[in-house]
């Protein structure tokens, strides 16, 4: 199970803009980021989140789980 992180959102996507090929993040993780606290999801978290893995050298939002490149990670 993933545990909520207790940074905000946009402290989350700072930090993950940082250095995002050295991180990995699961579909479960990217969900979790983009979920609000009346259990609600932030479509824009996900069209905003940057890529952390590669499929085919294109970049893609998650490491392992559904990907919006197509493929499954």
């Amino acid at each position: 199970m993933t545990e909520k992180s207790d940074k905000s959102f946009d402290e989350l996507m700072k930090s993950l803009n940082a250095q995002p090929d050295n991180l990995e993040r699961s579909f479960e993780e990217l969900v979790a980021s983009a979920t609000l606290e009346d259990g609600s999801i932030d479509l824009a978290a996900f069209d905003n989140a940057p890529a952390v893995g590669y499929n085919g050298g294109v970049k893609c939002d998650v490491t392992s789980g559904p990907c919006s490149c197509g493929a499954w990670h």
